[in-house]
């Protein structure tokens, strides 16, 4: 959140007039997976989401992220049951219904579990925008779940929550 503070007051030093709400983005996704089994990405997840959130209304995303097990290319590190992603190739773009974009990274992990859907945790920052929200900066964190129907497909739920300045 010190990303999010600093660009805040840079914001209200240049006399500029900023709208913070709080952001509750609730996300129901898909995504394909491909397997490279090589550095940097151990694989490459291909996620489509809809959903909502008040302030923005109906909203759709489309993302490429870089999956990699937790410790997969750290020498003598042990094997685990997690993963670490982030958004890959540039930030992504959350599409309002009046066209307005947010642009955010985020990264996370995915901690797999036998007994139900996967557990998703995770960090975002809103980095711009266009429209309204052109010199939009927030950020907050990532919960969710997924249910990964094949090894290479997945459907689930993921939540965004925070604070965005525009």
């Amino acid at each position: 959140m010190l990303i999010f503070g600093s660009l805040l007051t840079t914001a209200k030093a240049t006399g500029e007039t900023c709208q913070t709400f709080e952001f509750n983005l609730r996300l129901r996704f898909e995504e394909t997976i491909v397997f490279t089994g090589a550095s940097p990405c151990f694989a490459l997840a291909t996620l489509t989401a809809k959903g909502s959130a008040a302030h923005l209304g109906e909203v759709s995303v489309a993302s490429q992220d870089c999956v990699n097990v937790k410790g997969a290319f750290d020498a003598g590190a042990p094997g685990s049951n997690s993963f670490v992603f982030t958004n890959h190739l540039g930030p992504v773009r959350i599409t309002t219904a009046t066209g307005d974009q947010l642009f955010m990274t985020y990264s996370g992990s995915l901690s797999a579990r036998d007994d139900g859907p996967h557990r998703i945790r995770g960090h975002f920052v809103i980095t711009g925008g266009t429209g309204r929200f052109a010199h939009a900066v927030g950020g907050g964190t990532l919960a969710g779940h997924e249910d990964t129907i094949q090894v290479v497909f997945g459907r689930g739920v993921i939540v965004a929550t925070g604070s965005i300045s525009y």
